[in-house]
């Protein structure tokens, strides 16, 4: 989604659109994706590993919020499975195997 140009004035006033996530840590996250691989691309002579870092940084991140150990501020929560026995959207989770009955 292309963000419309406002003047620097006008962005206190600016209201993201429907479904748009004005997350800067986000933001700052994808813009350090894109600078990694804009610069392998062009083999620039500048310190690369100054973006190599931040890339690696910004990938354990995602990794984080995938696998539910990182809860950015300002996300919703994870949305309600109705199939599952336990709330998937709580901040505790706890489950354990089916009891096994044994007979000899």
């Amino acid at each position: 989604m292309l963000l419309p140009t406002v003047a620097p004035a006008q962005w206190a006033s600016w209201a993201a659109p429907e479904g748009f996530v004005s997350d800067l840590n986000l933001l700052n996250k994808v813009k350090d994706l894109a600078a990694w691989h804009l610069i392998r691309l062009s083999n620039p002579n500048i310190h690369i590993d100054l973006f190599r870092q931040s890339y690696e940084d910004a990938i354990d991140w995602f990794k984080q919020v995938q696998k539910g150990q990182a809860s950015p501020y300002g996300w919703p929560p994870r949305v309600d499975d109705p199939g599952t026995p336990y709330i998937e959207g709580g901040p505790i989770q706890w489950h354990s195997n089916p009891k096994r009955n044994n007979y000899f």
